[in-house]
């Protein structure tokens, strides 16, 4: 059986100093609470550093610009405009269609991806969130074996935890 455990930290240093003596124990750090943006902390928790929300914004842009390009001509071609005397798709609203459209697509397949990505919208709140991380207090929130809980206590202090609680685990419906 499972069981998670929030550790309470009141520096960085010492954040970073538990993240490897946990993850050597064989506990899993599942979220880490932090008042500021720390690269160090997501190397150490092996965060990949590239988002695939670069990716789906090119492939959204690249929608947008096919099917603003495709329905431009469409019109040009079901309508039978004709322009300066010519029966070709005329470059400037190609341009301009195709524009428009790659910016709303790749905006709406970035906005689609972050939220996915993000887990929004959230309906319930985050599982050992306390106020202070906000504030000047960093958190680990911890997942171990029921056998290692105790060990892993232990060495939360050991790394200058102000404080170790254990977390109720969330019953899933199967």
């Amino acid at each position: 059986m499972k069981e998670r455990l929030l550790g309470i930290f009141t520096s960085l240093g010492q954040l970073e100093e538990a993240i490897p003596l946990i993850q050597q124990k064989g506990a899993k750090v599942r979220t880490v609470y932090s008042p500021i943006d720390c690269r160090e902390i997501l190397e150490k928790i092996g965060v990949r550093k590239t988002s695939p929300v670069r990716f789906a914004t090119l492939l959204g842009g690249l929608a947008g610009l096919s099917l603003g390009v495709g329905f431009a001509i469409y019109t040009f071609l079901e309508w039978k405009f004709v322009t300066s005397g010519k029966p070709t798709p005329p470059a400037v609203p190609l341009v301009v269609v195709g524009f428009e459209m790659t910016i709303l697509f790749g905006f709406l397949s970035t906005l689609l991806c972050m939220l996915f990505l993000c887990g929004l919208p959230r309906l319930r709140g985050s599982q050992g969130y306390d106020p202070r991380f906000s504030k000047d207090r960093f958190g680990l929130l911890l997942e171990c074996d029921r056998a290692q809980r105790e060990e892993i206590e232990i060495s939360l202090e050991q790394a200058g935890a102000e404080e170790v609680r254990v977390l109720r685990t969330r019953r899933t419906s199967q």
